[in-house]
C-alpha cells in the first residue's frame, strides 16, 4: 500500500518503506539518459575493437611489406 508523502510527486511504501517517484515524466526523462548512456558506452567498445582491429592489419600489412622488401 502506497501513502502520499510531504515532497509532492513522491509516494511511501508503506510495507518496505521505500519511497517511490509517481512522476512519470521524470521517469521517462531518467530512462532516455540511461539508454543514451549505454549506447555511448556500447559505441565506445565498438570503436576500441575497431580501433584494436585496425592496429592488426596494420601490423600485418608492415609483416608482408617486409617480406616483399627481402625478396
Amino acid at each position: 500500500m502506497l501513502e502520499k508523502t510531504n515532497i509532492p510527486g513522491y509516494l511511501k511504501d508503506i510495507k518496505t518503506k521505500a519511497v517511490l517517484n509517481s512522476n512519470r515524466h521524470e521517469k521517462e526523462q531518467y530512462l532516455v539518459a540511461r539508454n543514451k548512456f549505454y549506447e555511448i558506452n556500447r559505441l565506445n567498445e565498438k570503436i576500441e575493437t575497431m580501433t584494436l582491429e585496425v592496429d592488426e592489419i596494420k601490423r600485418m600489412m608492415a609483416k608482408i611489406l617486409l617480406k616483399q622488401e627481402g625478396n
